[in-house]
């Protein structure tokens, strides 16, 4: 297995970890009764070193309504409905289609789904031939999960294990497109000569088509979705986006070119709505399908994201744990770079002893390459100098004679022939001026760090600072409640320089400020991560919408570039400008 897709697999967890845990839930969803020892024996590890393995286990089928419990004789008895039986052995299954081998493979779990892995594959491309030909759009992972699902289930039909669905949920499934389309599935000759179905699991087929669709409401995917399906997820959207106006990014939902973007973010809100729906949000996945790397994700983006997903969580009245949620961050991630940062435009002049013709074609030039950023251009030779009022101004630009430097102007040198460094010298003598530097200088008055500060337990240390940055016991209350919500949907920790950040809500801050906390000793995270240093932040949401961008900047350099904390503790003001200066320096030539 390469290392490109152990990262898919594994992400930042343990792999012996991971492992072990999929192995003990292998075995729980396999076996009638199982005697911790016998877990213990096979994998050369004692009981109190599995213990943390065995409560991950039991939060996992509990995620799916599943009970795990010690009976005294018996050992881990597993007890729940069929149907959520059947979806975690799925999930579970599925984590495996990595072309990996495990450390601790337990064949007779496989074997509930079959023995002869080319039924798998029958299945699957007879599944998706016909699905093809439909207007349905499902992701890959599920094109991967319903086939194994269909080969599960036919064994557990043999062996007199039937599924139940609620008289609404048939009612409302039997109406849809994707029932039509599960009966054409099931009724293919392929199929047919492979699995055996009653019309209850041909409805069920139907609800995981239904809540497996890739949906992009602007080009592919929504196709025969009842319309009351797509009202009603707009007016949960609405909802939610009204009450994040008062929270971080309100400015980024109310600028004008966000209406472009809401329907993506309703795309992926119908996802999560069709899965609440008629299934569930709440199941944990074993092992993620991550295709980036979700640690470059930037900090406010994030926080929208757990926003966002913390108002539809309160809609649903269920906890999301879907991968979906990692959309709604990339999602925001997109929508921010679309923001320009606040820029005077430059007012040049353009000289050069060549002569008009010459200066008139280094004025079209630049025009063509940095319109964007030029307000006037004016071209003049020699002579005419003298008339020149040097205030209308803010550079002359020429090709090289020091003649230039008497004038009193910034002189930038412009030589066409020298592409990459032309670029480089435009970008810092000239056009790097331009933008405005309000909000790096107000960062450097609500930025401080604190060293070798005593951190014995994290939780307890940011409680602690609820009550110190609270603007009342009430408000202190309310930032130790965000803190636990919000580190469920997105977790604070940052393995890429082992540190923390957290956004605190403004309205119950009362001011703005980035703090930075280092430790005296590593501080220790979830019991096993070292932690050198937490960053916590307030910030104002009715900041502009640059202004956010730039604070989205600032903590990315914070929590992503190596020794940048460090580097603040030497000359914080320095530091900031230059930060600033990479900032607007990468906006500069990215774009």
């Amino acid at each position: 297995m390469n290392l490109e897709a152990m990262m898919r697999v594994f992400y930042n967890r343990s792999i012996e970890e991971t492992n072990r845990r999929m192995y003990i839930v292998q075995r729980i969803l396999a076996e009638e009764e199982l005697k911790i020892d016998d877990i213990c024996d096979a994998l050369f590890i004692s009981r109190s070193a599995i213990s943390r393995d065995i409560d991950w286990a039991t939060a996992f089928l509990n995620s799916y309504d599943l009970s795990v419990q010690h009976v005294p004789g018996r050992g881990l008895v597993l007890s729940g409905n069929e149907l959520h039986i059947r979806k975690a052995m799925t999930e579970v299954h599925c984590s495996q289609y990595h072309d990996f081998q495990q450390l601790y493979p337990y064949e007779p779990f496989n074997h509930l789904f079959y023995d002869d892995r080319q039924v798998y594959e029958d299945v699957r491309h007879a599944f998706l031939a016909i699905l093809r030909n439909t207007c349905i759009s499902i992701d890959d992972l599920a094109a991967k999960k319903i086939p194994t699902y269909m080969c599960l289930a036919n064994n557990r039909i043999r062996q007199g294990r039937l599924i139940k669905l609620d008289e609404s949920i048939i009612n409302e499934i039997t109406s849809t497109y994707d029932y039509q389309v599960a009966k054409q599935i099931l009724s293919d000759p392929i199929i047919r000569s492979l699995l055996d179905f009653p019309e209850v699991e041909a409805i069920n087929l139907a609800r995981l088509i239904l809540i497996s669709r890739d949906i992009d409401m602007r080009s592919k995917g929504l196709c025969e979705i009842p319309l009351a399906y797509i009202m009603e997820n707009d007016r949960i959207y609405k909802k939610i986006k009204k009450k994040a106006l008062n929270r971080i990014g309100k400015s980024l939902l109310k600028a004008e070119f966000f209406r472009f973007f809401e329907t993506d973010i309703k795309s992926v809100q119908l996802e999560l709505y069709l899965r609440h729906r008629f299934d569930s949000t709440k199941e944990k996945t074993m092992i993620n399908y991550i295709e980036s790397d979700e640690t470059l994700l930037s900090p406010i983006p994030i926080q929208m994201a757990r926003i966002m997903i913390g108002y539809l969580q309160e809609e649903f009245n269920e906890e999301i744990n879907d991968p979906t949620i990692t959309s709604y961050a990339a999602l925001f991630e997109r929508i921010l770079k679309k923001v320009t940062y606040p820029y005077m435009k430059r007012r040049i002049m353009v000289t050069a002893t060549e002569g008009l013709v010459y200066g008139q074609h280094m004025k079209e030039n630049l025009l063509r390459s940095y319109g964007k950023y030029i307000d006037n251009i004016d071209v003049y030779n020699l002579y005419e100098m003298r008339k020149v009022n040097f205030n209308d101004y803010d550079a002359m630009l020429h090709s090289g004679h020091l003649m230039y430097y008497v004038y009193p102007l910034k002189s930038v040198i412009f030589n066409e022939l020298d592409y990459q460094n032309n670029q480089n010298v435009l970008f810092s003598e000239l056009f790097k001026d331009g933008y405005d530097r309000t909000r790096i200088t107000e960062i450097k008055k609500i930025l401080n760090i604190y060293q070798n500060v005593r951190i014995d337990s994290i939780d307890m240390f940011m409680e602690n600072l609820a009550f110190r940055y609270g603007s009342t016991d009430d408000d202190s209350n309310q930032i130790i409640r965000d803190y636990y919500d919000n580190r469920k949907i997105f977790d604070y920790y940052s393995n890429r320089q082992n540190s923390l950040l957290c956004l605190m809500r403004y309205e119950y801050t009362k001011k703005e400020f980035i703090h930075i906390f280092i430790p005296e000793n590593t501080a220790t995270y979830h019991e096993k991560l070292d932690v050198n240093y937490i960053i916590v932040a307030s910030i104002n949401p009715d900041n502009s919408v640059s202004s956010i961008k730039i604070d989205n900047h600032v903590l990315q350099y914070l929590t992503q570039v190596n020794d940048a904390v460090y580097r603040l503790v030497e000359d914080k003001d320095t530091v900031l400008e230059e930060m600033f200066d990479r900032i607007v320096e990468r906006n500069f030539f990215d774009y």
